[in-house]
């Protein structure tokens, strides 16, 4: 390749190493609510893990770790006195990139509400 034509891309490479790519949001967050007065439900368990967040927080599967990424992401939620509910997020790949055009995120975060039912 002609030096000419290898700057462009060397200076396009040296410019996305110099750019700090912040942290990746999670793949999926939620909020566990009462279905009947809207109320944040502080003694839910989300795959099995406390879930006491005042407003939405990332679901961890259920040996711990965060997904980051697109793909399925199984989600069992329960809480005493309440029905639990099971389901199923398909976290959609995006391949946007951010301002600089360095960072991609390559999903499309998702954030639910999953409502309980009391028993």
């Amino acid at each position: 390749m002609p030096l000419a034509l290898a700057a462009p891309l060397l200076q396009s490479c040296f410019h996305c190493e110099a750019i700090s790519c912040p942290g990746k949001p999670p793949a999926l967050t939620a909020r566990v609510l009462d279905v009947w007065d809207g109320g944040i439900i502080h003694s839910a368990q989300v795959n099995g893990i406390a879930f006491d967040c005042p407003s939405a927080c990332a679901v961890s599967l259920s040996d711990g770790g965060i997904p980051y990424g697109a793909g399925p992401v199984p989600v069992e939620v329960t809480a005493p006195g309440y029905h639990p509910v099971s389901f199923l997020i398909d976290v959609q790949p995006n391949d946007a990139e951010d301002v600089t055009g360095c960072c991609k995120l390559g999903y499309a975060p998702e954030e639910v509400d999953v409502r309980l039912v009391p028993l």
